[in-house]
């Protein structure tokens, strides 16, 4: 006879195997010829999305307006207004790059 205390035994192991033998995928930031040229582009996505509070990978980059934004949001800014807040932003680079 199976007790509810073995089903949950069961169910835990099962949801810990399942999740143990998921892999982390390495995320890229796609690059383009416009972004190749962006000085610190890398460092800028990086900035925003710890800024914006949201992942690497929801920042794009639209090259036609030189805008960095965030789909399905209202967020927008200039290139030239990232690169200046990047710049500007000493606490930020003593807390997240000199580690």
């Amino acid at each position: 006879m199976i007790t509810t205390k073995r089903i949950l035994r069961i169910a835990v192991v099962a949801c810990l195997i399942s999740t143990m033998s998921c892999k982390k995928e390495e995320k890229s930031i796609p690059k383009d010829d416009a972004v190749a040229t962006i000085e610190n582009y890398e460092k800028i996505v990086r900035f925003l999305s710890i800024t914006l509070n949201v992942t690497e990978d929801r920042i794009v980059y639209d090259s036609d307006q030189k805008q960095f934004y965030v789909p399905n949001t209202v967020y927008r800014e200039d290139l030239e207004e990232a690169q200046q807040r990047y710049n500007g932003a000493n606490e930020y680079k003593l807390t997240y790059e000199n580690q």
